[in-house]
């Protein structure tokens, strides 16, 4: 096997390069119209000088050389073959430990795990020796991945008060559909003055778009569309004044009740559904329970306009407990507002924004919006937010409906497995025929102390 001056193998382009080398020397040598390497110095010398290599190697390069056929070609040694290592092999239930292994780093240790201190922690209590790809390849196994970190909202959405609202909610908005009412979804969003893209094509010489080093002011949004697409005349822009981080604080009951009445519903079809989620200014009750901060005369009085008997010696944690003993359902003020012109309200489960096709909408604007108005002001920027909804086509809010209709029947067939799951439980656990679906009751909200919006534009 050749190699080189270093040890190195030589492969077969090495090996014609000197060979090349030799018969150019060679031919010069042979050569009687030159007066060039006619000294008797040998040629293996000559190539070793020039390339590198040993004359030994030379000499061995220039025999298979000479002894190649015409359309034959030099070689490359052969590597040499790699002895595998052998695999750990690990059982069922090596791999249940590393499993709660990785549970405990979270729960207990309070600690992110990474494979060195996941493979630390395994060999310390004798475990699992390996190495750390082996063990990356055993969390892939395992069905770990490393990714970016979730939302508790996957926890939230799973708790018994709100997998009722939702499955209520399915089935009514279900029902809503085969009667072929006009379904409309309104929500409020924001842009910030300093809104832009964040990725655009740039070079040493060409910075591209350059972003804002503060949020700037922001614009508040609210319009309301369906399959239908916008409602004509409902959408509102205008300049928050509130310095607080949540643009929610921008509106108001006040805001939102003037925008009901002169821009919603003087624009809607008859006997619509309006869907709405629960904010603070959407959810302002007709009567508001009192609670422990509330005077005692507060307390009788509401009891007595419900009709619940009490002592008028009890004491005020005495009369909480028979208001909460007592369950009456929440009245809204929109709600009554809306019904009273023909319509319906029904009110998406929290944290359940992907029911609403309007967020997708959102998205989808502002995404055109950052495309169109680079180094804009909040003026500007409010001027080509009001061409693109007065621009944006029926047919991008039915595949957004469309979409939402799909997650609205995953969800059906993960609530309906679930109520079965349930259901054997509770059979299993009890014989009785006595069920109970249990009650929740929605946020207390009031209405934010905002100045009033301009919508007489």
């Amino acid at each position: 096997m050749s190699r080189n001056v270093f040890g190195h193998r030589i492969n077969s382009q090495c090996k014609q390069m000197a060979f090349n080398v030799y018969e150019y020397f060679r031919k010069k040598k042979l050569d009687p119209n030159s007066d060039e390497y006619k000294q008797d110095i040998p040629l293996n010398k000559t190539v070793a000088e020039v390339t590198g290599l040993s004359e030994k190697t030379v000499s061995r390069i220039v025999q298979q050389g000479k002894a190649l056929n015409d359309n034959e070609r030099f070689k490359s040694p052969r590597k040499p073959k790699q002895v595998r290592r052998k695999r750990v092999e690990i059982d069922d239930f090596t791999k249940g430990v590393v499993r709660r292994k990785v549970t405990q780093f979270y729960t207990i240790f309070k600690k992110i795990p990474t494979l060195k201190t996941l493979n630390a922690v395994l060999r310390e209590e004798n475990i699992l020796h390996c190495g750390r790809e082996y063990l990356r390849l055993l969390l892939h196994d395992l069905g770990f991945k490393f990714k970016k970190c979730g939302s508790k909202r996957k926890l939230l959405i799973e708790q018994p008060n709100i997998t009722s609202w939702r499955w209520k909610y399915l089935n009514t908005i279900k029902k809503y559909r085969r009667e072929r009412r006009h379904i409309l979804y309104l929500d409020e969003t924001y842009v910030n003055a300093s809104h832009n893209v964040s990725k655009c094509w740039q070079s040493k010489d060409e910075l591209g778009v350059l972003s804002h080093i503060g949020k700037g002011d922001r614009l508040i949004i609210v319009h309301c569309g369906g399959q239908i697409g916008f409602v004509d005349g409902a959408l509102v822009i205008f300049k928050s004044k509130c310095k607080t981080g949540d643009y929610h604080d921008s509106m108001n009951f006040a805001n939102f009740s003037k925008w009901i009445n002169e821009k919603l519903m003087p624009n809607i079809p008859q006997n619509s559904v309006i869907v709405m989620d629960n904010a603070a200014y959407h959810s302002v009750r007709e009567e508001k329970k009192p609670t422990m901060a509330s005077t005692k005369p507060t307390m009788q009085e509401w009891l007595r306009r419900h009709n619940v008997p009490f002592d008028e010696k009890l004491r005020k944690d005495d009369l909480y407990k028979l208001i909460k003993s007592h369950f009456t359902e929440d009245i809204y003020k929109i709600d009554e507002v809306l019904k009273r012109n023909g319509h319906e309200v029904l009110r998406l489960p929290p944290y359940h924004p992907d029911l609403n096709p309007i967020e997708l909408v959102w998205g989808d604007i502002k995404g055109q919006l950052a495309q169109k108005s680079i180094d804009s002001n909040l003026d500007q920027k409010k001027e080509i937010l009001e061409r693109l909804f007065a621009e944006y086509p029926k047919e991008k809010w039915e595949n957004c409906v469309k979409h939402v209709i799909k997650i609205e029947d995953e969800y059906c067939k993960h609530d309906g497995a679930l109520d079965e799951v349930v259901d054997f439980i509770i059979n299993v656990q009890d014989d009785s025929d006595d069920s109970d679906d249990g009650c929740f009751e929605s946020e207390e909200s009031s209405s934010s102390d905002t100045d009033i919006m301009d919508i007489s534009d």
